[in-house]
């Protein structure tokens, strides 16, 4: 499954594949990992503000959404479709802080 994203941080988004069974990442000439198992979606995204992409998972049997060697916190339940969101925050005056990758699902079964 396609999972691209700025991996390196130079700013272009990188080619990158996540096996949906294996859980295995690789992000080309930059990375390998295993995060995840069988059932997960792969929900890339700079969850830290850091400006690279971080290797995420929604787990939709129990809403889980972990980022590797960051966080992990549980939001949505069985049925929910994972829409990670970019939010923007802003520093002082008007200048520009970051943006950073928010968890959101989306219910179909009610809309929400």
């Amino acid at each position: 499954m396609p999972v691209p994203g700025d991996y390196d941080g130079d700013g272009t988004c990188d080619l990158a594949v996540f096996g949906k069974i294996s859980g295995r990442w690789a992000a080309r000439d930059i990375t390998r990992a295993y995060y995840g198992t069988a059932g997960d979606l792969p929900v890339p995204g700079d969850y830290d503000g850091s400006g690279l992409s971080e290797i995420a998972i929604f787990r939709p049997s129990s809403g889980l959404w972990a980022v590797q060697d960051t966080t992990r916190v549980y939001y949505g339940t069985t049925g929910d479709t994972p829409v990670p969101g970019l939010y923007q925050w802003y520093g002082t005056g008007n200048a520009v802080g970051s943006c950073r990758t928010q968890p959101a699902i989306f219910r179909s079964s009610t809309g929400l």
